[in-house]
């Protein structure tokens, strides 16, 4: 495992479940803390700074930060990177409910392993990318890193840590192209990207088809035949993975976990959770736990 202290929080006024990581082994991986939350609108990050770059991701509710002299709204998908030694927080409590992650890494320990990426970094100020909520998938392989007991644990969080600092350097460099899109029809790479980012709204095959500009009949040919499987099943894939790591929070109930994951009623997401694992979730969190 990391040498790593990892706290569950509870007791923190409006926290209402997560957990936050800190480690002492810098050097290796770039990962200073790391953590998952979710909160009430009671909740308050109070101004406060570190000597590394902090990343923030919105994955649901809305909250509104001061970075030195900004003022940022975040809403769900949107990103936030503020550069070391910058004084932030929120501005004020939240107006609702919210979920997010959040990652202090050192980018000097990143570039010694990547020095083509410091250029694009050279003149950081601060990264607000409005919903576009591509960096949740990193940002879920970090957090999983972080959270489960894996044999080469230290590997998997620096490639972690790693992946997820690419993501953003995407971001920041106008005309990338994501490596997907080399490999995937452009419309199979929106429409995975779509799911990968949404996989909580009720996509049907029509709907996700107007979303990336073709029809249903042809999208359900083009992602089944290159992807694997259909845009149905690739959604519920993603699904139960995300409910396999929201179970390991013991302050989670599994309805609010079905609800969580755009489920309609606890006893949907139970058959199927079913039919993915053959157990029950609440089985699988005491074999867990």
């Amino acid at each position: 495992m990391h040498d790593v202290r990892i706290h569950t929080l509870s007791k923190p006024i409006g926290l209402n479940a997560g957990f936050h990581a800190e480690f002492s082994n810098r050097a290796s991986s770039g990962l200073v803390h790391g953590g998952e939350q979710w909160a009430s609108s009671r909740f308050l990050i109070s101004p406060h700074q570190h000597d590394v770059a902090e990343f923030y991701l919105q994955v649901s509710g809305s909250t509104r930060w001061q970075v030195t002299s900004d003022l940022v709204s975040l809403k769900p998908g949107d990103l936030l990177v503020v550069p070391a030694h910058a004084r932030h927080g929120m501005s004020g409590p939240p107006r609702t409910s919210h979920h997010f992650y959040y990652a202090a890494i050192d980018l000097d320990a990143v570039f010694e392993r990547h020095v083509g990426l410091r250029s694009a970094w050279s003149s950081f100020v601060m990264v607000h990318n409005q919903g576009s909520g591509r960096c949740e998938r990193e940002f879920r392989q970090l957090i999983s890193e972080i959270s489960t007991d894996s044999p080469f644990a230290q590997e998997g969080l620096v490639v972690a840590v790693d992946a997820l600092v690419i993501a953003v350097t995407r971001l920041l460099s106008k005309g990338s192209t994501a490596i997907q899109s080399l490999v995937w029809h452009p419309v199979v790479h929106r429409a995975v990207e779509t799911l990968d980012t949404s996989y909580e709204r009720q996509w049907t095959l029509r709907s996700l088809a107007k979303e990336v500009g073709i029809s249903p009949q042809h999208l359900f040919a083009l992602f089944s035949k290159q992807v694997g499987t259909t845009p149905r099943n690739y959604q519920e894939r993603l699904r139960i993975d995300r409910s396999l790591e929201l179970l390991r929070h013991r302050e989670l109930s599994i309805t609010s976990i079905a609800h969580e994951l755009g489920y309609a009623s606890g006893q949907h997401f139970a058959n199927a959770f079913r039919r993915a694992t053959g157990t029950t979730a609440s089985a699988w969190r005491k074999s867990e736990l």
